[in-house]
């Protein structure tokens, strides 16, 4: 497939952008950082940089089940009556072969050191591209820093020579789309090279074809924190898909499986079970009390999954402090918990 560069129509784009965010990121010229503005990093973004903002996460990420979600760079703060944190995550549905992504947590962290989720917001880097090029695009999985993925880099190292107007610093090297070459998307922050202009989130996406020649084919900026409310965070109980299906009986998760599930049972004070599948890789068991059940949670004991493989399929994010091994009538487990638990 034959693959068109047009380089006068873009930098009539690039040209556009920059004078576009030079008017209105510079409207905030001479102002004064004030309280409920974010605060965009331009730099120091990993886990071990952002202590406070990593614990806050890993509080607010306690108990959440189905999907993992690993902090790979703090990207900004506000400060309200507490502090929220912008966090980027990968994510993957804890699930064999289960589907991954990046997305936008928003942590909000009280006064007391209470942390709740407040958002999370899918980063779908692949529609946002304006392409009409094939192939699908493929999530990276290994270490996201730029500098790491030697392809990706070269690729936009070329891209950037002699761009003016917009400072693009690299984030995170979100994944690629193998077309006639190869097209990339990096997470940057961006700054327009003004004074007192604010720094910004922005997908950048550089297209590389067979012959090693780089552009930009599109720059796509994100806004951050614009579902929450910087005066006064409410909490909220955050939807996040389910991948999960209900069934009636273990009968019929084993039909929709293929394999089957054999349970103990049920506690007294909870007596009744909620069954269901993930497409034909799990079967997860929940041992309930449905009279106890609000519209908010199920009144749970415990709950009971079986996968195909060898996975860690608990979908429990929980950092415990007790974690060991032990056989059980030749099946392996993996107890943990935190104390004396």
């Amino acid at each position: 497939m034959k693959i068109e560069r047009k380089v006068f129509p873009m930098i009539r784009k690039m040209m556009a952008l920059v004078l576009s965010l030079m008017l209105t990121l510079c409207g905030v010229a001479n102002a004064e950082t004030m309280v409920g503005a974010w605060q965009i990093r331009e730099e120091d973004w990993t886990p071990e940089q952002n202590p406070d903002a990593t614990a806050a996460f890993v509080k607010a990420m306690e108990g959440m089940l189905g999907v993992e979600y690993e902090m790979i760079a703090c990207l900004g703060s506000q400060v309200v009556q507490g502090v929220n944190y912008c966090v980027l995550c990968r994510t993957t549905v804890v699930a064999p072969d289960g589907e991954t992504g990046y997305v936008l947590a928003y942590v909000y962290e009280d006064l007391t050191g209470s942390a709740e989720i407040t958002d999370i917001v899918d980063i779908d880097f692949g529609a946002e591209a304006e392409d009409d090029l094939l192939g699908g695009w493929t999530v990276n999985m290994d270490d996201p820093a730029l500098s790491a993925n030697e392809d990706a880099c070269g690729a936009y190292d070329r891209a950037m020579e002699g761009f003016v107007g917009v400072a693009y610093h690299p984030v995170a090297y979100l994944g690629n789309q193998v077309v006639a070459g190869n097209q990339y998307c990096v997470l940057c922050t961006g700054c327009v090279t003004a004074p007192d202009c604010e720094p910004f989130l922005a997908l950048v996406y550089v297209y590389n074809d067979l012959e090693g020649n780089a552009e930009i084919s599109d720059i796509v900026e994100l806004g951050v924190g614009d579902a929450s409310d910087a005066d006064e965070p409410e909490a909220q109980n955050v939807e996040i898909s389910d991948p999960f299906s209900q069934v009636e009986t273990l009968e019929d998760a084993a039909e929709k499986t293929g394999f089957p599930l054999i349970v103990g049972d049920a506690p007294a004070e909870h007596p009744d079970m909620v069954i269901r599948v993930l497409a034909d890789s799990m079967i997860e068991v929940l041992f309930v009390n449905a009279e106890n059940e609000t519209e908010e949670a199920l009144d749970e004991a415990y709950r009971v999954r079986k996968g195909i493989g060898g996975e860690d399929i608990s979908g429990d994010c929980t950092l415990c402090d007790n974690v060991e091994e032990i056989t059980v009538n030749g099946c392996t487990v993996a107890p943990k918990g935190n104390g004396d638990a």
